[in-house]
Formats: structure tokens, sequence, C-alpha cells
């Protein structure tokens, strides 16, 4: 099972993805020697594991967007908790995130009036309370593709991304105040 947990930053999101794998077997098992391959988004940053604590060392490793990882796992539920960034662009992104299992397995959460999720792969399932934050929680919806596309907005933004957008309108403006002035000069 798979639970992502979205939230915003100035600029971008932030993403806790809780991958919980249940061990049925008495033996442990061991992914040290055949890793865990999971595909994460391409644009990510600033990634991390959470949970790599002494007893139970996770090793990992991230080449192009597969992240691989290594660990024993015992007897019964382990978690595996990581997170990463997500650049938004004016306040929106999009999340194309493909698992490798069945999407029945997957839970979207969010902090309540902050992010605006739409997608038609998922279906909302209610809110639910954690510590002391409300989160609006969804399913994703059963496909063969085992994908889920997530449009988030309301991302909070900087005043920065619009530098960019007004060098160019001023370019622009320049480059059509010379062209008059070179007909008008011409006549």
């Amino acid at each position: 099972k798979i639970s992502l947990v979205i939230e915003a930053g100035l600029g971008k999101v932030l993403i806790t993805e809780i991958l919980e794998v249940y061990n049925k077997s008495r033996n442990r098992i061991d992914t040290v020697n055949t890793p865990l391959e999971y595909t994460i988004p391409k644009e990510i940053e600033n990634f991390t594991i959470l949970n790599n604590n002494s007893r139970n060392l996770i090793k990992h490793s991230i080449k192009k967007n597969i992240l691989k990882i290594k660990t024993t796992f015992k007897t019964g539920n382990t978690q595996i908790v990581y997170q990463y960034t997500l650049p938004a662009i004016f306040g929106s992104i999009e999340l194309n995130r493909e698992f490798d299992h069945s999407l029945d397995l997957v839970g979207i959460f969010t902090p309540i009036n902050l992010l605006e999720i739409r997608s038609e792969m998922i279906s909302f399932s209610g809110k639910q309370k954690f510590d002391q934050t409300t989160f609006l929680s969804w399913e994703a919806k059963n496909s063969d593709s085992n994908r889920v596309i997530l449009k988030i907005s309301n991302v909070p933004h900087t005043n920065f991304q619009y530098f960019f957008v007004t060098i160019v309108l001023l370019f622009l403006f320049f480059c059509i105040i010379l062209l008059f002035l070179r007909k008008k000069l011409k006549r």
C-alpha cells in the first residue's frame, strides 16, 4: 500500500510517500541483493528517506527516475517513508505518478483548505484527522495503466516566477517602440 501526503510549499509541493510492506512469512525478506524498485517523478528535488533508524537501515539509490530500496523486512508490517519536493510553475503542477502495483492500494491526502487536487483517476473518500490536522483524502480508481495523473493548483508562488514574463513583455514593448520609431524616421 502507498499513501501520498501532498503539502504546499512556496513555489513547490512537498510530497511524503508512505510505502507499507506486509511480510506474511515467518522469515525475513532481504532485498539487499535484489532491491525493490519504484518509479518516481523525474523532476524531484531534495529526496530523503525519513525513517532511517539504526535498527533497520534502509539503503537506497536513485538512477534516472528509479528508486531502489535495499533493506530487510521483518515479519509483519514495515513502513518506508520518503519525501521529496516538486517545483510548481505559476501556482500549479501536474503530478504524473506511475505505480508498480494495483491502484486500489493508493491513498492520497492533503491538508484541508490549502491545495486543490483534481483528477478523473481518483475518488474523494472524505476527511480524516491526524493529530491536529484535518486532511482531505482520495483513493485511486482501479485502472489498467497503474498511473495516476493529478492536477494540483493553489500552490503558493513567489513573484520571482513572474519576473521572466515581465522581462519578455518589456523586451517586446521595446522592440515595438524601436520599429515604430524606425518607420517614423523613414518618412
